[in-house]
């Protein structure tokens, strides 16, 4: 391989590159408005297309699937090249010539990864056709058993690790011992190295793209753990990866919803009962990487939702708790599903069929009312002393709880289910809800405007220029939305298109911001004609949001009985706050 190639000439290749005619000889775009193309995704499978171009600033983003970059990441995933190959490929078609400094650390990563998820497709053809052999037998009666047909096992691309054998295939296919082993496919031995996997149904595992990074195995006999797993490796961290996203990846984005399962035959039974939407952790709780994993899917939509399935049993419910331990990081809202019985996806759609497991996800309940029933069945209630203790444990729930209106809604709910009075349960939330109410009201609402006035200050910052100063974080709600801002705020609006959206990109904290600043950049405004009338009113209907919030915090202050000078100090901001309420109105009704 090359050495580094000069930054200055990577850039220069950036700028050159026509991205609308590097896509173009893959999929067919279509005007979709505003200096942008769509098409249907490369990347998934789809019938309404999600993917977007914007040949201005040199960007492509999937609705559907997340897939987003410029020319050279487009080539990286599509031609599965290297960056240095798909940097050289553009090269050779825009006349650049390419200066090497010497060897890059980063494309020798990148080599590396390659290497592996080339093993690890490998190896998973390797044991799609063991499943296939005699002495796999066994395999195909456990998944039979499980109630899956040939077709379901294609569809997932089950196989079977036989004894032996794994590790003479790949060699003689040409990976190195090291590759394997990096891999995590075979394990060091007193005599060697030995195949990890044996004697067992595997399940590749693949991350969001479609890559196989690792697999999971149930054993078939009696010896060993009942499931192994990939250990942690360059491509595989469990804690970051969720069976069946691929597969998944494109109802989650469609229905914004999601369905958290316990196992790999659960995730193939929601799937074959037309529940597309589901996944599943590897070995592991779910958790905050998870968390993240998914909130790339969803793009943070407060309306989204994230469905767990649980055991009724003790297990289950500390499961559910964890889960709730989580909701914080999660834009939408939490719901689970309990089977009474104990029976867990896969088992429940063989028993009773697929109607019962789609009724059970139909049946779901939010999550929290889960927890805050958990909490009460804690204690008995067959006395007041018991209800008052079970109604003090629940106030630490119901205060952390967003919303305040949903937590006196939830608060009203306890108190019937103790037989207490509900005043008296909501005067005690409502004291230690106060200090953080006014601001967090509202937050769902607010959601898209700030995702459309994130979208006005990456796409046409020139148009509304002079009201940057005026913008500030306490303009936005969602976490997710500062620190775009902060990113996006953080470059001069002045600078040349493409060369903004590059630094832009460039001074994100990290690949969480800089996928949804990709997905901005591109995603159509939802308008015909955009000029500086319509995008000054978008940035004054975002600072109304915010004046509006600064005014409900101030009418709580006097809510709270101040007196003299303090009550004549908060009716005149009371009163500046809706006099510059009243200017921004001007400009959102686009008056001068």
């Amino acid at each position: 391989m090359a050495g580094r190639i000069r930054s200055s000439d990577v850039e220069q290749v950036r700028e050159r590159a026509q991205i609308a005619d590097v896509i173009s000889e893959h999929i067919t775009l279509r005007q979709a408005g505003h200096g942008s193309l769509k098409g249907l995704c490369p990347f998934h499978d789809e019938r309404t297309p999600s993917f977007h171009v914007t040949p201005a600033k040199g960007l492509y983003y999937c609705f559907g699937c997340g897939a987003g970059g410029d020319a050279i990441d487009f080539l990286m995933q599509h031609d599965h090249l290297s960056f240095v190959e798909a940097v050289e490929k553009l090269a050779g078609a825009a006349g650049v010539t390419l200066r090497y400094e010497g060897g890059s650390p980063g494309d020798q990563r990148r080599a590396g990864r390659a290497r592996l998820v080339a093993v690890n497709r490998a190896a998973s053809d390797f044991f799609t056709e063991r499943l296939q052999s005699g002495e796999a037998g066994a395999a195909r009666a456990l998944l039979t058993d499980k109630g899956f047909t040939e077709p379901d096992w294609r569809r997932f691309n089950v196989g079977y690790a036989p004894r032996t054998g794994l590790l003479r295939h790949l060699r003689a296919e040409g990976f190195s011992a090291k590759d394997i082993l990096d891999a995590g496919l075979v394990a060091q031995g007193d005599h060697g190295l030995y195949d990890r996997f044996r004697e067992r149904v595997m399940w590749p595992i693949t991350d969001v793209s479609g890559d196989v990074v690792g697999f999971g195995g149930r054993r078939l006999g009696d010896k060993g753990a009942k499931y192994l797993n990939t250990p942690e490796t360059e491509l595989y961290r469990k804690s970051q990866i969720l069976y069946g996203l691929h597969e998944a990846k494109k109802e989650i984005a469609t229905s914004q919803q999601v369905v958290v399962v316990e196992g790999y035959t659960d995730v193939m039974a929601c799937h074959v009962a037309g529940i597309t939407n589901a996944v599943a952790t590897c070995g592991t709780a779910f958790g905050a990487g998870h968390v993240s994993v998914l909130r790339r899917v969803l793009l943070d939509d407060p309306a989204s939702q994230i469905i767990f399935t649980f055991d009724g049993d003790e297990a289950g419910q500390r499961a559910a708790i964890r889960a709730y331990a989580e909701h914080e990081s999660f834009e939408g809202v939490p719901y689970v599903c309990v089977e009474p019985s104990g029976l867990d996806p896969c088992d429940l759609r063989l028993k009773e069929g697929d109607d019962a497991l789609r009724e059970l996800i139909a049946a779901r309940r939010p999550l929290l009312e889960f927890v805050l029933r958990t909490e009460i069945d804690k204690y008995d209630l067959s006395n007041p002393a018991g209800r008052a203790r079970a109604a003090s444990a629940t106030l630490p729930l119901l205060n952390d709880v967003k919303d305040p209106i949903l937590a006196s809604e939830y608060a009203r709910e306890v108190a019937g289910w103790l037989g207490v009075d509900p005043q008296q349960l909501q005067s005690q939330l409502s004291g230690a809800q106060q200090p953080r109410s006014p601001a967090r009201s509202g937050r769902a609402p607010e959601a898209p405007l700030e995702r459309e006035a994130l979208r006005v200050m990456i796409q046409v910052p020139q148009l509304v220029s002079d009201w940057w100063p005026n913008v500030t974080v306490a303009a936005f709600v969602s976490p997710m939305g500062r620190r775009v801002f902060e990113t996006v705020s953080a470059v001069p609006a002045d600078l040349e298109e493409r060369m903004r959206i590059s630094e832009v990109l460039q001074a994100a904290p990290d690949d969480e911001v800089r996928q949804l600043i990709r997905a901005l950049a591109v995603e159509p405004l939802p308008v015909q004609r955009v000029d500086e009338a319509y995008a000054v009113g978008v940035i004054a209907r975002l600072l109304d949001r915010q004046a509006e919030r600064e005014a409900g915090e101030l009418r709580a202050v006097l809510a709270q009985g101040v007196s003299g000078q303090e009550e004549v100090n908060v009716l005149a901001d009371l009163m500046e706050l809706e006099n510059y309420r009243r200017s921004l109105r001007g400009h959102w009704a686009g008056e001068e």
